[in-house]
């Protein structure tokens, strides 16, 4: 599934961003924005594969909404006609996928792919590991509520979920040695009662632990004034409907330009 390369607009940036990820990027979405922003300055480019239950390999729906997995996505495209720059990446909600029943070593094996996608690309890749700990704590009955509201087909048993997250934790942690992609481990406090979503209250210290993982980031540069919250608005997007009936997505890449040189491109 691609767009055509006349869909692609030219972008000129001194820094370009990668975010790969499902619900919580999507929740913490402009606080991510705003904090990349405060890291790289301007002229900045964003590149973010994001939505609510998405999947890294396959194709994934979420109350109805269908999308395309994070690697058959056209963000690949998108990243080959752009020029070459400094770029930083963030790999992230990487255990949606244990829901789906997909195999551990399947998941690993598209994380692999995500993260040499990104280093050819000369991206410093950052990854964040599951949450763990929240996991661990959870009863049953909160399980069975919290699995039948987001992820109605899942069968698989407290017990199995816990078991599969272990290792694919494990997984990871020696994946970030073996590929040079350090691994954050996200703090229990930051979640409540839902097991895998970062708390809205401490959404903003969150993200800037995880996102100061990058090294070697450059004195940032801030271009002109623009209203942060112009990023978030709806009548900024151009939605279409592709032909295979996945998700709406915008018509033109990229979807956002704002006045102080950042321009975002969503997939």
């Amino acid at each position: 599934m691609h767009e055509s390369m006349s869909q692609y607009e030219t972008v000129c940036a001194a820094n370009r961003v990668v975010l790969l990820g499902a619900s919580n990027l999507s929740r913490g979405f402009p606080v991510v924005v705003r904090n990349v922003q405060q890291l790289l300055g301007c002229p900045l480019e964003i590149v973010v594969a994001k939505g609510h239950g998405r999947s890294y390999g396959q194709d994934s729906s979420f109350f109805g909404k269908k999308v395309c997995g994070i690697l058959r996505s056209d963000l690949w495209a998108y990243l080959e006609r752009n020029q070459c720059v400094p770029t930083y990446a963030l790999i992230t909600d990487v255990g949606n996928d244990i829901l789906y029943g997909v195999a551990v070593e399947t998941i690993l094996q598209w994380v692999v792919e995500s993260i040499e996608r990104l280093h050819r690309h000369g991206a410093q890749v950052v990854m964040t590991d599951l949450p763990i700990d929240p996991i661990r704590r959870i009863g049953k009955m909160r399980f069975r509520l919290f699995r039948a509201l987001l992820f109605p087909a899942c069968r698989l048993s407290l017990e199995t979920v816990q078991a599969r997250a272990e290792a694919l934790s494990r997984a990871l942690q020696q994946l970030a040695k073996d590929k040079n992609a350090p691994i954050y481990k996200v703090k229990e406090p930051w979640y409540g009662l839902d097991p895998i979503h970062v708390r809205r209250a401490v959404a903003v210290a969150a993200w800037a632990e995880i996102l100061g993982q990058w090294t070697d980031l450059p004195d940032p540069s801030p271009g002109p004034g623009s209203a942060i919250s112009a990023v978030f608005s709806w009548h900024h997007f151009k939605w279409t409907l592709s032909s295979n009936g996945m998700a709406a997505r915008p018509s033109r890449q990229p979807s956002i330009r704002l006045r102080n040189g950042v321009t975002i491109a969503q997939f």
